[in-house]
């Protein structure tokens, strides 16, 4: 499926070399005259013209940026539904997405949670489908597993 998904990228050309992912760092936004947060944009995915990387815009409001296609591919299993061409310089950047972060599910339990930066946080139903996020996805753990992994604000 991975395979199937990076031949698809590169053949539309959504996968080619591109510079490094001007995000900021791990728990900092960037927030300019030009640009503030969008919350009214939550769970959109954008792209600009002409780059390979996508941002997500989150709970908060910040377009948090993939840094590589695997890790997008932790979320989800294309990129249709990737809106190309917005301005994306009028939404403020946040911290880019942990280039390991994943989906979790501990076995047994439904809650599926969004691990990055070594931070989990609890993905509710509704955000589940208001991000689009692919539960099958989630790298599944036995109990007490995910405990070792310090839990941050709900993903709302």
């Amino acid at each position: 499926m991975r395979r199937l998904l990076t031949l698809t990228l590169v053949a539309t050309g959504l996968l080619t070399p591109a510079p490094a992912v001007a995000a900021p760092a791990a728990g900092t936004a960037v927030v300019t005259a030009a640009s503030s947060p969008r919350d009214d944009l939550s769970g959109h995915r954008y792209r600009s013209p002409g780059s390979a990387s996508i941002y997500l815009v989150d709970p908060e409001g910040y377009a948090r940026a993939f840094p590589d296609i695997a890790t997008y591919s932790n979320f989800y299993g294309d990129t249709d539904d990737v809106e190309v061409g917005y301005d994306l310089d009028d939404i403020s950047r946040g911290p880019a997405f942990s280039r390991d972060a994943y989906l979790l599910r501990v076995l047994g339990d439904d809650d599926v949670w969004l691990v990055s930066d070594d931070v989990r946080r609890r993905v509710t139903w509704r955000a589940l489908d208001r991000y689009g996020f692919d539960a099958d996805r989630a790298r599944e753990v036995p109990w007490g597993a995910a405990d070792e992994i310090p839990e941050g604000p709900v993903w709302r």
